[in-house]
């Protein structure tokens, strides 16, 4: 073995700086897209017009109704059918579904294609058959105030939180796409070869009708874990899927794609919004927050609901707009469409809506004890400030159901707020590139992805829009430039090219000078998820041209348990060690 040395060894203090890189590997690719600026977007701010047209009948006779509300959900825009039950709807914005409603009807909620531009349906109406509580309105009274008092009054039977412990099943779908460019980044080449491939393929538009540029689509299925008392939360990732950017590693982003971090409790005084405390509509002093208007009742689902209109006193505080409906007979909250506008004052936040709807939790006896959320959507546009600012709009759904009541886990379960079990991983390969084994791997994804879909993502699960900005993503990823950043972002941040299931690098490592071996180059590799989700192998080997020796290391690495993180591992080397400096320090996490 040779003899320690302290004069300054090649690069090994960069690997210290490595994990911090190691988590702003995707600010920094879209800084190294965007740092010499973009091309002309205009197109991104073009809008185009949806028609949605069609006949409101009655479910079980199929006669016209007349002069029935139709109505986007989560949009102030609505039109009545005329005489005929006829009706045309257009808008710069579309959402997934429209509500409808008539006196004597219930409500109905539709979906539509939010990928077309003119559409042409049939809206059939149940009748309404139920009988309205008690609600006591006094003289001069607002008479939506009655409904609020009762929703407090009834909070210990409808909140969620009196239930000791809950657990469901979740699926959801996250998207991230750019939306805005400022002017002083309109030229960039790099950009206007990307817009002249997605030219060619149909364009993809936001909820306001505008072009926009996917960079990212996630899916997951997970089970979450909530006890009460102590408060405590902890979600089983089971299986992740990814269309992006290929430059985060599917080990660490698999962490952050769960559905469940931006799950509201409305009945709470202040719901915790980007860091911020926004008033409830619903919360104690809601009389002192906002202005509230009885709008309607009408059907959601199973339930008549009294509809509730409320808007901020001042604009400025923080402070929910929309609309929200109260169950006739137990005074739950069933569904809430709630908006934050530019008024209130959120960093680089230009808009944040998010749109709840709620059931019954049953306990094994059949009894209803408390509201469980089971469909949330958020919707979030961000912009920068400055003349070289972008914007980006996030998307999520979720959807839970699988509920299981007060059967709370010992509170070591819950130790770990996110566990990413072992068939947990993103796949980021296009499908053309896979062959063999990989191939065949991806095709029973493929199916696994379609049954629970249906099973958990209904509705909400991959629509026609969705896979188009699939097809989008892997465009851009087929950019030959694109494709370029890719690798050169992945090397500059994590010091590996990856290739398959094998990491070649670490590239810092490659050249160094120093004292006992004058020049000395070293190649290495190991392998990620791509080859074993339970064992690792590293090895290497160095080279000194002043002492003539041949250096080497290896190193295999099992994972017992991914719970309590219990690895067994085989290592050897035969290589000079700087005396003070701990290898174990610059080896990195073993994932």
């Amino acid at each position: 073995m040779y003899p320690p040395y302290s004069s300054p060894y090649f690069l090994q203090t960069t690997a210290l700086r490595m994990n911090k890189l190691y988590y702003s590997r995707l600010s920094l690719f879209l800084l190294l897209l965007f740092a010499t600026g973009t091309c002309r977007f205009s197109a991104f701010a073009q809008t185009t017009g949806y028609v949605v047209s069609g006949t409101v009948v009655d479910a079980r006779s199929g006669q016209a109704i007349p002069f029935a509300s139709v109505a986007l959900v989560g949009r102030n825009v609505g039109v009545t059918s005329d005489e005929n039950g006829l009706f045309t709807l257009k808008t710069s914005r579309l959402t997934d579904s429209l509500y409808v409603s008539s006196m004597g009807f219930g409500v109905k909620r539709f979906g539509i294609d939010k990928s077309k531009l003119a559409q042409v349906v049939v809206l059939r109406l149940p009748s309404a058959g139920r009988v309205l509580s008690e609600v006591v309105v006094r003289a001069g009274e607002n008479p939506a105030w009655g409904i609020l008092r009762n929703v407090r009054k009834n909070l210990d039977k409808n909140d969620r939180n009196r239930i000791r412990a809950y657990e469901y099943d979740s699926y959801s779908k996250t998207s991230l796409s750019l939306t805005h460019i400022s002017d002083k980044l309109r030229s960039n080449p790099l950009i206007k070869k990307v817009l002249s491939e997605l030219n060619q393929r149909d364009s993809v538009t936001d909820d306001l009708g505008r072009r926009i540029l996917p960079l990212m689509m996630t899916e997951s299925i997970s089970r979450y874990y909530h006890r009460e008392s102590p408060a405590r939360n902890h979600e089983a990732i089971v299986k992740t899927r990814m269309k992006g950017i290929d430059i985060v590693e599917p080990e660490i982003l698999s962490q952050f794609v769960g559905g469940n971090a931006l799950s509201f409790n409305f009945y709470q005084n202040y719901i915790r919004v980007l860091g911020k405390d926004f008033a409830s509509p619903v919360g104690a002093d809601w009389r002192g927050w906002y202005g509230m208007f009885l709008a309607d009742t009408t059907r959601i689902g199973d339930f008549v609901c009294y509809e509730i209109q409320f808007d901020p006193k001042n604009k400025q505080d923080l402070l929910f707009t929309g609309k929200m409906y109260i169950d006739t007979t137990t005074f739950a909250l069933t569904m809430i469409e709630a908006k934050v506008g530019p008024e209130a004052n959120l960093n680089y936040v230009r808009r944040m809506e998010i749109e709840q709807e709620l059931e019954p939790a049953l306990d094994s006896s059949g009894n209803k004890i408390g509201w469980m959320p089971v469909a949330l959507r958020t919707t979030a546009e961000l912009f920068g400030v400055g003349k070289q600012s972008i914007g980006g709009l996030l998307q999520q759904v979720t959807r839970n159901s699988g509920f299981l009541l007060n059967k709370p886990k010992n509170l070591a379960f819950y130790d770990r707020v996110v566990l990413v079990a072992d068939t947990a991983k993103t796949d980021t390969t296009p499908m053309e590139e896979l062959e063999g084994d990989a191939e065949v791997e991806a095709n029973k994804d493929n199916v696994y992805w379609e049954q629970m879909r249906k099973r958990l993502g209904g509705p909400d699960s991959l629509s026609v829009m969705d896979r188009k900005v699939q097809g989008q993503i892997d465009t851009i990823r087929n950019v030959p430039v694109i494709h370029k950043m890719e690798v050169l972002t992945r090397v500059a941040t994590t010091g590996w090219y990856r290739k398959g299931p094998v990491d070649w690098g670490p590239y810092p490592f490659l050249l160094a000078i120093n004292d006992i071996e004058g020049v000395r180059v070293r190649a290495g590799f190991r392998t990620n998820g791509n080859f074993s989700k339970k064992m690792v192998l590293r090895a290497y080997g160095a080279y000194g041209f002043r002492d003539k020796t041949i250096k080497w290391g290896g190193e295999v690495d099992y994972i017992l348990s991914r719970k309590r993180w219990t690895m067994l591992g085989l290592k050897a080397s035969f290589d000079l060690e700087r005396l003070g400096f701990t290898p174990e320090l610059i080896n990195g996490n073993k994932v």
